[in-house]
């Protein structure tokens, strides 16, 4: 089977960890339509192109595709229009509560609409009814990332973070709460801010964060951070620290893990707390990772809405046919 993931940007974010983490586990002929692009991704099979209609419809001419994965922003919408234009199925996914009314169109008529969470679920229910919607949430490699805590009570604090304006503030509050050392890892535009304003703070840029745990874990005593982060923190093990948007939201538990996870762990809705210091870790949350969050299990119920929906190769000679 050929599969098509088209998506205007391919760069380093939690896309694109996502989408390998999946395709990973799948023996199936993977291509890549993106606009703006990472060479750091090392991917195969990739097109380049604008994202309007005729130019994707050319680059899936080229591909001959048995289904397409279609990603936001332009992408989402455009995409939409050119694989109806031609007759190729597709699936579409919403990774954020950031879907309007101007996305109705391509959702309801897509195959299937995977949603991060209940509450991106919820706030494309606001503005239709039609879209088939399936949650299919972030997940982490178990196998990949395992636990490296050593119940080191007395080490840092790792921050995992972008550090960009979404981000910041959540980050800076922390950092204002404590005189513990800190190690910030991770990258982006308020990066030197931060760095010129904490100089006690180790700022560490970009890490494997497996690999960089599998050789310093034992230096740690905690993870803060949001989203993939979360999930990462506690598949290894560590105590973790929730942070959100706009302060720190408090430690993530066996008590409000399903309560975090209906907003995709971001901290929304949870009121900002008092830090007070590194505690050790709550061991029955990896087994609720396990549950829900296992990276080969989302792999597993994504092929099976794949293989569902995809065409057979019969109508791909059509296609082609019609369009020559």
């Amino acid at each position: 089977m050929r599969i098509a993931v088209l998506s205007s940007s391919f760069l380093m974010g939690g896309l694109e960890t996502r989408l390998k983490g999946i395709f990973k586990h799948i023996n199936h002929d993977v291509y890549w339509i993106v606009q703006n692009y990472n060479n750091e991704n090392n991917l195969r099979n990739i097109s380049i192109t604008k994202m309007d209609v005729q130019h994707i419809k050319q680059a899936l001419l080229n591909i001959k595709p048995d289904i397409v994965d279609i990603h936001p922003f332009s992408s989402l919408t455009k995409g939409a229009v050119a694989c109806m234009q031609l007759g190729i199925p597709y699936l579409a996914t919403i990774h954020g509560i950031y879907a309007d009314n101007s996305y109705m169109y391509a959702l309801d008529n897509a195959k299937v609409v995977f949603v991060v969470s209940e509450e991106v679920r919820d706030q494309v229910l606001s503005f239709t009814t039609r879209a088939n919607m399936v949650i299919l949430r972030n997940a982490v490699d178990l196998e990949q990332f395992t636990p490296f805590y050593n119940n080191n009570t007395n080490g840092k604090i790792a921050i995992i973070s972008r550090i960009d304006g979404d981000k910041y503030k959540g980050i800076k509050a922390l950092l204002d709460s404590t005189r513990l050392p800190i190690d910030v890892i991770g990258t982006g535009n308020k990066l030197e801010g931060l760095r010129n304003s904490y100089l006690h703070v180790n700022f560490l840029g970009y890490r494997d964060i497996a690999d960089y745990f599998g050789k310093h874990g034992h230096e740690y005593s905690m993870i803060a951070g949001m989203g993939r982060v979360v999930l990462e923190g506690i598949a290894m093990g560590y105590p973790v620290l929730l942070l959100g948007y706009d302060g720190v939201k408090g430690l993530v538990t066996t008590e409000n893990f399903t309560r975090l996870s209906y907003r995709n762990f971001s901290g929304r809705g949870e009121k900002n707390v008092r830090f007070d210091g590194i505690i050790s870790p709550d061991k029955g949350l990896r087994k609720m990772l396990y549950e829900n969050h296992d990276e080969l299990k989302i792999a597993k119920k994504y092929l099976n809405c794949v293989e569902s929906h995809a065409i057979e190769r019969w109508w791909m000679d059509v296609i082609l046919e019609k369009n020559i």
